[in-house]
């Protein structure tokens, strides 16, 4: 199923390459470890046209339970991300359905802006 990109994602503060960059990434690192991903979203100062500096913090909501721990497919995400952005902070938080985000997850849910969804 071919990505789209969600409305109003003109309004986040990443430019064409590092939103083009990042769906490479996630699409790479995805085949190669066999999981399917439902949405790629922004939250925090990145989602926040009026605010400056930052780093990159995604969600990434997993189709079905990962196949290897999230802990391991954050880290190749992480190292698939620098290798087409270059060297930033990027935070990632993946959601497979398995773990409660608690509070943290009533954050991203009120921050977060949909880049991609399938």
């Amino acid at each position: 199923m071919v990505p789209m990109i969600s409305p109003g994602t003109e309004s986040v503060r990443l430019t064409d390459d590092e939103r083009t960059g990042i769906l490479h990434a996630v699409e790479s690192v995805a085949h190669r470890i066999g999981f399917q991903w439902d949405s790629i979203a922004v939250f925090g100062s990145r989602a926040d046209p009026s605010r400056r500096g930052g780093d990159i913090d995604l969600y990434i909501r997993l189709s079905s339970r990962a196949p290897i721990s999230l802990f391991r497919i954050q880290n190749l995400l992480r190292e698939e991300i620098h290798h087409r952005l270059g060297e930033q902070k990027v935070d990632l938080v993946l959601d497979d359905g398995t773990s409660d985000l608690g509070a943290f997850g009533e954050i991203i849910a009120r921050q977060k802006r949909d880049l991609w969804t399938k």
